[in-house]
């Protein structure tokens, strides 16, 4: 499996061949396996973030008590809506799931405290785990997790455009590359004019909600 991640300080993703039990780099003083990341997903491509995994790491060194994760990472599918979740995005985790009640509701409560995430679900969203979401990047709307996207951009929400347009029947020539290229532009000019939208140089809200 490809897996990337984007490294804010380099400016770029750095690409890494997988197996599904090899660690997820940047995770290996609290490891974070890649079979954990994706749970039951089957895909032969991933993303994340570096400062997700990076936050991840601190949060598993700090809560007292050992706990796995299941989960977090999706591609989009057509049953379901792209913009519901950030994990295609590749920015969530599912945490906890052998804790006891107690101890979950204690490792909710110690992420949430830690600053370390941009949301943890509270409870009646997430009973028998601790969902963790992770920044960067401020949502473009209310209804919509994921940012507004300039082209030349590179990040996680790049990919997940990408892989959003594929699925729609208009792949980006340049395939995923997390690059907010002029082919992934072209790709989504003529997303866009096929379901009766403005496509003015910029990702907003309505065209991720349209996705």
């Amino acid at each position: 499996m490809q897996c990337f991640i984007f490294d804010p300080i380099a400016g770029g993703f750095s690409r890494h061949t997988l197996r599904r039990g090899d660690i997820i780099p940047f995770t290996e003083k609290a490891p974070l396996y890649l079979y954990e990341f994706l749970g039951s997903t089957r895909n032969e491509t991933c993303w994340t973030d570096r400062r997700f995994l990076e936050s991840y790491c601190t949060l598993k060194s700090s809560f007292p008590l050992p706990f796995s994760a299941f989960g977090g990472f999706r591609r989009a599918a057509p049953e379901k809506p792209l913009c519901t979740s950030r994990r295609t995005a590749g920015l969530t985790l599912h945490l906890g799931h052998c804790l006891s009640p107690k101890d979950r509701e204690d490792l909710r409560r110690f992420a949430l405290k830690s600053g370390l995430f941009s949301r943890v679900a509270p409870e009646h969203e997430a009973p028998t785990w601790v969902q963790i979401e992770g920044y960067p990047l401020c949502p473009c709307g209310l209804f919509c997790p994921f940012p507004k996207l300039e082209p030349d951009e590179k990040s996680v929400h790049v990919f997940a455009l990408q892989d959003a347009l594929s699925l729609q029947g208009f792949p980006p020539d340049a395939g995923l590359t997390g690059c907010f290229c002029p082919a992934t532009a072209r790709a989504l000019a003529l997303f866009c004019k096929s379901r009766g939208r403005t496509y003015r140089g910029t990702v907003t809200e309505e065209i991720w909600r349209t996705l």
